[in-house]
């Protein structure tokens, strides 16, 4: 793994089993992700997208294969390693916003750090300044049941970023969103991801998406493709 190798899979593969039957959903996954690169990952509803991105971020196992993060074996992480590491160099962001309704904008952003147990005042200033750069200053102190699906987003976004994370992840983001606010999410999403150079894995239906991120890859056959046509 080279300096600028962030993360390696090698050879993952997950089944389940229904019944009598067991169905394979990832034949031996390899991938790598580079430093402060993006990457997408497309594929057909059922066939393992988000399944593979849990695995990838450990928040679900593989049956066998290795993933190496910043030069660790994540298999060889406990449980608590593995909750620390997320907090500090991961950054999440789902099809449903995810943000908690008694918490406002700027909590819900600050939470990540709260989870840690001890917030700096500067971390504190970037959260002011992330709000401020999605355009949300106004909207600080208001909860999520009173901002709009666009608004909630950029929230999530913001909350994903606050520890400047080493690798984001974000599964259908715009899912939820309609065209505009789809639009504005992602273009504000790629540009503050270049600005502190996070790597980026990205689940989309998106092909528009899709083609934003340096390298694009279709899950088929428990397999990634480069190829999309």
């Amino acid at each position: 793994m080279n300096d600028q190798n962030l993360l390696s899979c090698n050879v993952l593969k997950k089944s389940y089993t229904q019944g009598n039957n067991k169905i394979n959903i990832l034949n031996g996954i390899n991938l790598e992700v580079l430093r402060g690169q993006t990457i997408s990952i497309t594929g057909s509803s059922g066939s393992g997208k988000s399944t593979l991105l849990h695995i990838i971020a450990g928040l679900d196992s593989s049956d066998s294969g290795n993933i190496i993060f910043n030069g660790k074996n994540l298999n060889n992480l406990s449980e608590k390693q593995m909750c620390i590491l997320r907090n500090k160099y991961y950054g999440f962001v789902y099809q449903f916003h995810h943000l908690l309704p008694e918490f406002t904008a700027i909590e819900n952003i600050l939470m990540p750090l709260i989870i840690r147990g001890k917030i700096l005042k500067s971390e504190t200033a970037r959260a002011h300044d992330l709000l401020s750069y999605l355009k949300l200053d106004h909207r600080i102190n208001n909860y999520p049941g009173q901002l709009s699906g666009g608004e909630r987003q950029r929230v999530a976004i913001a909350r994903a970023l606050i520890n400047n994370p080493l690798l984001v992840f974000a599964d259908e983001p715009t899912g939820n969103l309609d065209n505009f606010s789809s639009d504005t999410v992602m273009e504000i999403f790629f540009r503050l991801q270049k600005e502190i150079n996070t790597s980026l894995i990205i689940v989309t239906h998106n092909a528009q998406i899709a083609k934003s991120t340096n390298l694009q890859y279709f899950l088929k056959d428990g397999l990634l493709h480069s190829d999309l046509n």
